[in-house]
Order: C-alpha cells, then sequence, then structure tokens
C-alpha cells in the first residue's frame, strides 16, 4: 500500500503533473516547480538548495516535503514539467512541416527536418530553459532511472518516432533502421554541444575564441550543417 506522503504528492512524473492539484504558477505547486527550474537554469542542479527554492517561491520547506518528497523527485518533477513543454512544441512544429510538405505532394527538405529538431535548442521560446532540459536529459542519459525512462517512453518516444518518419521520407534512400541510428546519433551532438555553454565553453578555448558554443546563430547553422550530412551519408 502507498504511503500516506506518496499518495498525496502533486507529481506523479510520466503520468502528469496534475494527478491532484492543480499546478498553475499560481498555485504552491506550480510556484515550487516554476521557483525550482529558475534557480536550476541559473546555477546548474546541484547548487540550489530547498530552502533557496522554497525562499524563491515564497512557501516554506515543508511544502516541497508534502508535495515532492525531496530535492530529487523535485528535479524529476522538472524534467517532465519541461519534457512536456518542449516535445510539445517539437511534434506540432513537425507536424506541421510533414502536413506541408504533404499539401505539396513533395517530400520535407532534410534541412527543415534537421532544423525543426534543433531549433528548440537554438532558438527556445520564452519558458524554454533549452540548456536546463539538455542537462536533464543527459543525466537521464549517465544516470538512468525507472522514473526517468517512464518520462523518456512517455514524452520523448513517441516525438522521435515522428522525426524518424520525417526522416524516412526526406531521405527514401536510406532504411528507416538506419536513421533511428543517425536519429540516435543526432541527439548526442545537440545534447553534449548545448550542455557546454558557459562563456569558458570548450569550443572557445579550442579555437582561443574563432568559434563559440553561445553563438546561438553559429551554433544553429554548424550544428544543422553537420547533422545533415551525416544524415544523408550513403
Amino acid at each position: 500500500m502507498p504511503s500516506p506522503a506518496r499518495k498525496r504528492r502533486a507529481v506523479s512524473p510520466a503520468r502528469g503533473l496534475s494527478n491532484t492539484e492543480p499546478n498553475g504558477e499560481d498555485t504552491t505547486v506550480g510556484r515550487i516547480l516554476a521557483a525550482a527550474e529558475m534557480l536550476f537554469a541559473e546555477q546548474g542542479l546541484s547548487k540550489p538548495t530547498l530552502r533557496t527554492i522554497t525562499e524563491r517561491a515564497g512557501v516554506n520547506i515543508a511544502a516541497i516535503n508534502y508535495h515532492f518528497g525531496s530535492k530529487e523527485e523535485l528535479v524529476l518533477a522538472v524534467f517532465e514539467r519541461l519534457s512536456q513543454r518542449i516535445n510539445s512544441r517539437r511534434v506540432a512544429e513537425i507536424e506541421a512541416l510533414l502536413a506541408d510538405a504533404a499539401a505539396h505532394k513533395k517530400a520535407p527538405a532534410l534541412s527543415d527536418v534537421v532544423a525543426c529538431f534543433v531549433r528548440v535548442y537554438v532558438d527556445p521560446g520564452p519558458e524554454e530553459n533549452s540548456a536546463l532540459f539538455a542537462k536533464l536529459v543527459l543525466q537521464h542519459r549517465v544516470e538512468p532511472t525507472p522514473v526517468t525512462h517512464a518520462v523518456v517512453r512517455t514524452h520523448f518516444d513517441p516525438m522521435a518516432s515522428r522525426f524518424i518518419d520525417a526522416l524516412a521520407l526526406a531521405c527514401p534512400g536510406t532504411d528507416r533502421a538506419i536513421l533511428a541510428w543517425r536519429y540516435m546519433f543526432m541527439i548526442g551532438a545537440v545534447i553534449v554541444t548545448m550542455t557546454d555553454q558557459g562563456g569558458d565553453n570548450r569550443l572557445a578555448r579550442l579555437t582561443g575564441g574563432a568559434a563559440d558554443a553561445g553563438d546561438r546563430s553559429a551554433l544553429a547553422a554548424e550544428l544543422v550543417r553537420f547533422l545533415m550530412a551525416g544524415m544523408a551519408a550513403p
């Protein structure tokens, strides 16, 4: 039988963020999630304490224990919240691209499919903490848990399937299984690049500043060029 604390948790990863309580930013849960997301984006995942999060949210520390149980579960809740928000945008954009291609009775351009995948990282919306999102995805790859696997199955796998569908249309001469391999390689290239965005990023060091991962325009252009070549390889 679940413990009383588990019953009242506001967040159930991979089954929605509002199972037991609304999570808009005018609620306690919403304020905690918004504050945690902001602090994780500003300071990284390890530095913010529960006290700094509650101070930013304007709630007491018991609220985090009541609704989330621990900082680790709060991180997972932020991961799911970002996954829902960002992947919803990506699904909408790839579906629009595919619909437009179908309406014109042509295959989607490979450059458009790849740019659609990259765009959310290099041109994030006001509520899309793409650098934090990349760090959370990388953390899942390095230290996966049953919960993060559930988040990926729910919020990433359906989106990934649609992108692989789009790649198959854009590269009709390449087997879909090969494109699935290349999709996974695309994730690695984007995530590793996006998690090194500081002023002292490695690319800037290696080039003496001639190239800088903080230059979003150049980053987008080079990522798309590189990924297109990989997708189109024989």
